[in-house]
């Protein structure tokens, strides 16, 4: 009988199972969403559940915890600061799962998990975010002086000559000449 089976082994080592979850759950804190499999989804969507819940008490532990999992101070600091107040009135469930289908490959069940919540992304919350510069529009090779100004190169103006070619006596085609 399999009583008391807690967790998945996934033919792992536990070293190397427990370094991916911790890569698993890093990575959703550092880009808010994850493409991976089904069952290793559901295997690190509890260990979040209970970090959020720890981290929410505002107790020490709670943040060795974070410190434990997530590994580096920066990465720690997003998430206590800017991701774990989103969840504040939520008891649990702070990820969901979206079906993609299967890969190609080996047929594997792929899913996206994500943040219930909209979390902001580059590690700055909204209001706190610089204003992206106004896209300038490149000048193909031609310098300018000032933004209002013309280029001070000038295009050449192309002549064009017809000229007569004699492929066969019979006929006669014309061609057209470049001069710069």
């Amino acid at each position: 009988m399999l009583h008391h089976i807690y967790g998945r082994k996934f033919s792992r080592p536990t070293g190397h199972r427990t370094a991916l979850f911790k890569n698993l759950v890093r990575s959703l804190v550092v880009h808010g969403r994850l493409t991976t499999t089904k069952p290793k989804a559901k295997a690190i969507t509890g260990i979040i559940d209970r970090l959020v819940s720890r981290v929410k008490r505002n107790s020490v532990n709670g943040s060795r915890d974070a410190v434990k999992i997530l590994g580096d101070k920066q990465i720690v600091r997003k998430f206590v600061s800017e991701i774990v107040p989103l969840f504040h009135d939520r008891a649990g469930g702070v990820t969901r799962t979206i079906p993609l289908g299967t890969r190609a490959s080996d047929t594997a069940e792929m899913v996206r998990l994500e943040w219930v919540v909209e979390v902001p992304e580059g590690g700055k919350a909204p209001a706190l975010q610089a204003p992206k510069p106004s896209a300038q529009k490149k000048n193909s090779g031609q310098k300018k002086t000032d933004d209002n100004e013309k280029p001070l190169v000038k295009k050449q103006k192309v002549e064009e000559k017809k000229v007569k070619i004699k492929q066969s006596p019979l006929r006669e085609t014309s061609k057209k000449e470049t001069k710069k």
